[in-house]
């Protein structure tokens, strides 16, 4: 009875130890799992906490591109590595100048001098306003007004400032640029027309005046008989350069004999005296009788 009793109370003390063991181990479990969660929470919010130390940082001058990336670096005892980079948003670009409208315009020129026709003399004025609300508005002005060149002037612009409606605009800006086509020279001087061949016309007319006026001495180298017969007088004359003539040929009316009468006519066509003709040249000249 006595061992029965005996064995009882070491089942007993066993099974108190066993729970005892058990509850010990559940609550050192217990312990141990609180502190790992604890550490893993403070790893996570180390690198939090040292982003938003660097943050308030101020950051660097950027300049007027805003395109360079901020880095900053991670404060003692943040738990990540000294002076490793941290990317931070980039900050918003400057506001829209007067001075980039200008020189977005001047980097358009060349394609909008194309638009103007060769040879042509032309002047324009292509001015550029950007607002915050009405965005981009061109007015283009050509002297002589053209339409067309109008129209591919402002296309031209508008493809290089187009770019500039991204831009953050406090308030309305504008620029101009004035065009104007090179001056053609002035067409060289016309050349002098060159002196033609000398003319070879010649007033006859003078001639015969002159001969006119010597009817007289004319008709006295002929019988006298002679002169109230009807009838002509041909004369063939060569006048010469120099004004003189001479007697080339006569036909006299019949009867009326040549030798001396042939004689008498070459000295007086050979005494008178006209204006220079441009070369020699033949002349007849007829005088009528019985009148």
């Amino acid at each position: 009875m006595k061992s029965q009793a005996t064995e009882d109370v070491s089942v007993t003390n066993a099974t108190h130890l066993a729970t005892w063991r058990s509850s010990m181990a559940a609550l050192v479990f217990s312990r141990t799992l609180r502190h790992v969660l604890g550490l893993v929470l403070v790893v996570a919010l180390v690198p939090s906490l040292a982003l938003a130390r660097a943050v308030r940082r101020p950051p660097p001058d950027l300049g007027a591109s805003g395109d360079a990336a901020v880095e900053a670096e991670i404060a003692p005892g943040s738990g990540l590595a000294a002076g490793a980079p941290v990317m931070v948003p980039r900050p918003p670009p400057p506001p829209l100048t007067v001075a980039e409208v200008r020189a977005t315009l001047t980097q358009s020129r060349g394609d909008m001098m194309a638009c103007f026709p060769a040879g042509a003399a032309f002047r324009a004025t292509v001015q550029a306003s950007l607002s915050a609300r009405g965005g981009l508005s061109l007015r283009v002005r050509t002297t002589p007004a053209d339409a067309a060149v109008r129209q591919c002037l402002d296309t031209a612009a508008r493809r290089w400032l187009v770019r500039l409606e991204a831009r953050p605009i406090r308030r309305t800006v504008s620029a101009s640029i004035q065009l104007r086509t090179p001056t053609q020279p002035p067409p060289p001087p016309t050349p002098p027309t060159p002196p033609g061949p000398p003319s070879n016309r010649y007033d006859e007319g003078l001639v015969h005046a002159s001969l006119d006026h010597q009817r007289d001495a004319i008709l006295r180298c002929l019988p006298v008989a002679s002169t109230s017969t009807p009838g002509d007088i041909t004369l063939r004359l060569e006048v010469r350069p120099d004004g003189s003539m001479a007697l080339e040929g006569a036909t006299l009316p019949s009867g009326v004999g040549a030798g001396p009468v042939l004689s008498c006519l070459a000295g007086i066509v050979g005494s008178s005296r006209v204006p220079a003709p441009p070369a020699s040249r033949s002349v007849t000249h007829v005088v009528t009788l019985g009148r």
